[in-house]
């Protein structure tokens, strides 16, 4: 599966507000839900190579992503698995040499809009940010996603030169 996704860093309160307004009136709400996620790295690298993540059941979701980043437009093809026991998962990391790095919390108010999901999250010590997606099951949906993911986002305002291309990881290590 790929995740083609694009976001855009909302600064402004009253835009920020105008955008929950006018997103909760043309698209159909999904879910509301916070992602606690713990980042990985190798003890003696500082390149993250997974992500484990947890939505508040007693699973969490192991996730291990090969991205690009092009104009703002992240495609990732994704590899998740789920485990049941997050204290063995994080005891097994530690004993095999991997490190948890950085930790996020994501807030996230999730609307679907025809092939799109819309998803307006808080990033704790960071923001909000608008961040549309699609999943493709295969290479030859990507471009069409991104033409409809950046024709969503005029929709609302913004251009290619508002999307934000650095990861949120990156951006909270450097808060």
């Amino acid at each position: 599966m790929y995740e083609i996704e694009a976001k855009v860093w909302i600064k402004d309160q009253k835009k920020w507000q105008a955008l929950l307004n006018q997103i909760a009136k043309d698209a159909t709400f999904k879910e509301e839900l916070t992602k606690s996620d713990i980042y990985f790295t190798k003890t003696n690298n500082n390149k993250i190579i997974f992500r484990l993540r947890k939505t508040g059941t007693n699973k969490c979701c192991v996730t291990v992503k090969e991205k690009t980043i092009t104009n703002g437009i992240e495609k990732s093809l994704e590899h998740c698995f789920e485990i049941d026991n997050e204290e063995a998962f994080l005891y097994f990391c530690k004993a095999t040499g991997l490190k948890a790095v950085l930790q996020k919390t994501k807030h996230s108010k999730i609307y679907q809009q025809n092939s799109l999901n819309i998803e307006l999250n808080t990033i704790k010590n960071l923001g909000n940010f608008l961040e549309i997606e699609r999943i493709c099951k295969s290479k030859t949906e990507i471009k069409q996603a991104e033409k409809v993911i950046k024709k969503q986002f005029a929709i609302y305002g913004y251009t290619e030169k508002d999307f934000e291309e650095i990861p949120y990881f990156k951006l909270i290590q450097k808060a």
